[in-house]
């Protein structure tokens, strides 16, 4: 999460291995792979997104579940989701 003024953004980063079979050969491996890298982080954005709308404030904690911040819906006028992976996804295959 980056916090910037009045704008908050939410990042959400998958790895994992991409099927790097042919799709004409494997369709249905090579689209389960684009929604574990690609789907599933963008979810999860939206998930922290309609958390952050639940309330006037809210509680955010860190790994170990200790509370670290409180922040306002109220507070942000923009905010930006953004789902990346760290897994090479290009489409060449042989």
């Amino acid at each position: 999460m980056v916090i910037s003024d009045d704008h908050i953004i939410i990042i959400e980063i998958k790895g994992g291995a991409f099927t790097y079979t042919n799709p004409a050969n494997d369709f249905n491996s090579h689209i389960n792979s684009i929604k574990d890298l690609l789907i599933k982080p963008a979810k999860q954005s939206e998930r922290f997104i309609n958390y952050l709308n639940s309330s006037n404030e809210v509680k955010l904690y860190n790994k170990d579940h200790d509370e670290i911040a409180i922040i306002k819906n109220e507070d942000y006028r923009v905010i930006t989701a953004k789902a990346e992976t760290l897994s090479d996804i290009g489409m060449d295959t042989e």
